[in-house]
């Protein structure tokens, strides 16, 4: 898309209506001079493009022809009409083509606030269809921008974003870092609801990352700051959500049972997908628990609701009831199950949850002594976390797959990972 400077528009708009040089020439005006402003060596001022305007209406009467144009806009810079067409490019939902035509723009004609928008939008974009590296990197680009412009506000909201890019690829330790210089940037604005997703979505990283007495302390802390906010209740239900989870992490699951139970029973009209995070939840604290019916009858009612409210997150009980089947010896029931899981979860690129299913897959391929299947599945795990920050996984999965080796007498492939797993503990 190209912009016109003042005399480009003026030209273009003086073609249109068949109009010359000289059909501007007046005491006030020659044609050199006109011809001066049309190829921008002078600038053209309020007063005189008030008079072109006049002589531009009265030859598109003559010729019964309907111009929208006032002098304002015979005046507009090339920047000024592309950041007017770059701000009506992004509203009313703009698609991922309308954004990359603006971010091009933006940068073209150096519109900072536009370029940074729009790389924003496209983060968004990418975010929510579950493109974690895409929306990263547009918001990454977006955050730069707004350094550069001091824009503080944005900067909060890119690098909570940025952190949730970083928590849904298992770098957790990155994640943290983008977390808490939200939260910073959010308290020293005072921008309460940025602060309270960065302190809930620190505590579910420290839970993630198996540092649950940290976790709890976000936990305690979100409940303190969410008290006077409108959205009170629902952000409750999901602090205890993920506070039941943590206490069953220390082995107090009739603790977490508890507090999930109490949700339900105090809360009318819940949100379809926290309703089916609960019951969820509650199959696999049953499920803990060896009380396979409850466990069974809670992990279906979750089912039922995210086939129709919340696919995204159906996987987690489609992996989590297949381990169900396993501890009840059930493993073609629990392969199907953990199949369609995975694929599910590689669908919405729910990481944490595929490496769930794909261990819950190995723990069957062992069972009936199907090692090279599962060994490929350890393969697959290992392309998922190398690279990150996640050691711990990743060591597990060196670890694991040594076993595996030593189990079949395959000393050299074993020997190879236990120097991988060395290289990371420095031992």
């Amino acid at each position: 898309m190209e912009f016109l400077t003042p005399g480009q528009r003026l030209k273009k708009i003086r073609k249109e209506l068949n109009m010359t040089q000289n059909d501007f020439t007046d005491d006030t005006m020659t044609r050199s001079y006109f011809g001066m402003i049309e190829v921008g060596k002078r600038n053209l001022n309020k007063n005189t493009a008030k008079l072109i305007m006049e002589k531009l209406r009265s030859k598109a009467k003559e010729l019964n022809v309907e111009i929208n144009i006032n002098e304002n806009d015979l005046l507009m810079s090339r920047e000024e009409e592309a950041g007017i067409y770059c701000k009506g490019k992004m509203e009313n939902n703009p698609t991922e083509e309308d954004v990359n035509s603006v971010i091009e723009i933006g940068s073209k004609y150096g519109l900072k606030e536009e370029e940074a928008n729009a790389y924003k939008v496209l983060g968004d974009i990418k975010y929510e269809s579950y493109q974690f590296l895409d929306a990263f990197i547009a918001y990454n680009n977006s955050l730069e921008i707004y350094k550069e412009i001091k824009n503080i506000d944005k900067q909060c909201y890119l690098n909570n974003r940025l952190g949730m890019c970083k928590h849904c690829e298992l770098d957790y330790v990155e994640a943290l870092l983008y977390f808490g210089r939200a939260q910073q940037y959010a308290a020293e604005i005072k921008d309460i609801d940025t602060e309270v997703k960065c302190i809930f979505n620190m505590a579910l990283t420290y839970k993630k990352f198996g540092k649950v007495e940290k976790a709890l302390e976000y936990i305690e802390l979100y409940i303190f700051k969410i008290v006077n906010l409108y959205d009170y209740k629902e952000k409750n239900i999901q602090a205890n959500i993920l506070k039941a989870n943590c206490l069953n992490e220390q082995g107090h699951t009739e603790e977490a049972i508890q507090v999930l139970v109490e949700r339900l029973d105090d809360s009318t009209n819940i949100n379809k997908k926290i309703e089916g995070t609960i019951y969820n939840n509650l199959g696999r604290m049953y499920l803990e628990k060896k009380d396979f019916d409850n466990s069974l009858k809670y992990f279906n009612i979750s089912e039922a609701i995210r086939v129709d409210h919340d696919e995204a997150k159906l996987s987690h009980t489609i992996i989590e009831k297949a381990n169900l089947y396993i501890e009840k010896q059930l493993y073609t029931e629990s392969m199907l199950l953990l199949k369609v899981g995975c694929d599910l979860a590689k669908k919405y690129n729910d990481n944490y949850y595929l490496i769930e299913g794909y261990y819950l897959l190995i723990d069957v391929y062992e069972k009936l002594n199907r090692c090279e299947e599962a060994e490929e599945i350890y393969y697959k795990i290992i392309d998922l976390v190398k690279g990150k920050y996640n050691f711990s996984e990743l060591l597990k999965a060196y670890l694991k797959l040594t076993e595996l080796y030593i189990k079949e007498n395959k000393m050299e492939k074993a020997n190879y990972f236990i120097k991988l797993s060395q290289n990371i503990t420095g031992s």
